[in-house]
């Protein structure tokens, strides 16, 4: 049955008004589709690697190299972007990053920040179970008067490297896991381990992300 275009007076028929509309509002979905997708992602010229870095390394220009990438909207918001690249000079690597890695703002210690190296005696079961290994990122927990009703468990250093593991065959020409482990940790945490090792009870974890309010110890808890 072909459609009728006049009425029966033999005039053209009027568009019903209803269609029109609907065709419009189906229009104006389609475009303003096309504009979210278009602006969830898009291109941004951010920061990587040029080589590995080690942790504690003071960052050079020669470090940087500039890479464009298309992240989507709301992601990526710790990379670093080129724009903050005179700002990223001079800063200490606070983990270890891999050639051609995008660098976030979490691989970076705050501006000039000196770390030192320290051993800590520990015995295995509390030490990833004697598993620990040089460039594990980790954190030192520290338990204060373990017997007693004030006991507590605090951080004193996070996010430490270890550079180098001790293990009994080492001296003893025995078998075992780690007896110390000499860890790379910021300036001002290296005093609260040292009063940790001769009043408490050490145990070292396999490092998470934590609340920037707990990446130091409070001097007011250590007991």
């Amino acid at each position: 049955m072909k459609p009728r275009f006049r009425n029966i007076d033999g005039r053209l028929r009027t568009p019903d008004a209803r269609i029109g509309f609907g065709v419009l509002l189906v229009a104006v979905s389609v475009l303003g589709g096309l504009r979210l997708s278009g602006a969830s992602e898009s291109s941004v010229s951010v920061l990587a690697a040029r080589s590995s870095l080690a942790s504690g390394h003071r960052v050079e220009a020669s470090d940087l190299v500039l890479t464009a990438v298309s992240v989507e909207a709301g992601v990526g918001a710790t990379l670093i972007r080129a724009a903050d690249q005179r700002s990223l000079i001079g800063r200490v690597v606070a983990r270890p990053v891999q050639a051609g890695s995008l660098l976030t703002t979490r691989d970076f210690g705050r501006a000039n920040e000196a770390l030192r190296e320290i051993t800590v005696p520990v015995t295995p079961e509390h030490a990833l179970g004697g598993a620990a290994a040089p460039g594990d990122i980790v954190d030192v927990l520290a338990t204060f008067d373990g017997g007693g009703d004030t006991a507590r468990t605090i951080i004193v250093s996070s996010r430490a490297e270890v550079v180098s593991t001790l293990r009994p065959e080492q001296v003893f020409g025995g078998a075992g896991g780690v007896t110390a482990l000499t860890l790379a940790v910021p300036n001002d945490d290296a005093m609260f381990i040292v009063f940790a090792m001769r009043t408490g009870e050490i145990d070292i974890l396999r490092s998470a992300d934590l609340p920037s309010s707990r990446s130091r110890v409070d001097a007011a808890e250590i007991p």
